[in-house]
C-alpha cells in the first residue's frame, strides 16, 4: 500500500458529492443545483472587507476551490507549466483552508465544515499533478464522470425499478435511452 497513487478517486465525486457540498451549504448555514455554481455565487456574493476570521476562511476557500476547478476546465488531459503549478497551488490552499475552517468550527462546538475521507482523496489528486509529477501531469478531472454525478438521483431510481439479476444490463440500457431522450430534448429534436 506505498502507493497512494495507484487509487484515482473520481474528482467530481470528491468535490461535488463530498466536501464540496459541505464547503457550500456550511457557508449558507455561516451566513444565513450545482455545487460549482452555488461556490462561485458565494465568492462573489461575499463583500471582499470585512468579517470575522472564519468568514475571511470561507473567501479564501471559496476562491481557491473555483480558481483550482476553473483552471483545471481550462486544460485538455495534460496539465503542463504555470497553470500546472497554479492548480497545484490553489488544491493545496482550498484543502488547507477547509481543514482551518472545520478545525475553528469543532473548536467552537459548531457543526460545520466536516472533515471527510474525500477531502484526504481531494489533497492526493492535487499531489498528483506536484512537482514530484515531473513537467507534464495528468489533469485531475481526467478521472471524473461528470454524468455520473449529475445523473446520480436518476441513475438509483433505475436501478430500484428493474430486476436485480439483471440490474447492470437493465440499468444502463435505461440510462442510455434517458440520456439520448435529454440530448434529442437539447437539440430540439
Amino acid at each position: 500500500m506505498g502507493q497512494p497513487e495507484a487509487i484515482l478517486p473520481d474528482s467530481c465525486h470528491c468535490f461535488h458529492l463530498g466536501w464540496g457540498i459541505d464547503l457550500g451549504s456550511s457557508a449558507l448555514v455561516l451566513l444565513a443545483y450545482d455545487t460549482a455554481l452555488v461556490l462561485q455565487w458565494l465568492e462573489d456574493f461575499l463583500e471582499p472587507d470585512g468579517g470575522d476570521d472564519l468568514v475571511q476562511g470561507l473567501k479564501y476557500a471559496l476562491a481557491t476551490a473555483n480558481l483550482f476547478f476553473r483552471t483545471l476546465r481550462s486544460c485538455g488531459v495534460f496539465i503542463e507549466g504555470a497553470k500546472k503549478e497554479l492548480v497545484f497551488f490553489a488544491g493545496q490552499q482550498m484543502c488547507e483552508a477547509y481543514g482551518h475552517m472545520a478545525t475553528k468550527c469543532f473548536h467552537l462546538g459548531w457543526k460545520m465544515f466536516r472533515l471527510r475521507p474525500k477531502l484526504h482523496f481531494q489533497q492526493h489528486l492535487t499531489l498528483l499533478m506536484g512537482p514530484e509529477s515531473g513537467p507534464i501531469a495528468f489533469s485531475a478531472l481526467n478521472f471524473s464522470c461528470w454524468a455520473d454525478e449529475d445523473y446520480i438521483g436518476r441513475i438509483s431510481r433505475l436501478s430500484r425499478s428493474v430486476h436485480p439479476l439483471k440490474s447492470s444490463y437493465r440499468c444502463l440500457q435505461k440510462a442510455l435511452g434517458l440520456y439520448k431522450c435529454q440530448f434529442q430534448s437539447i437539440q430540439g429534436g
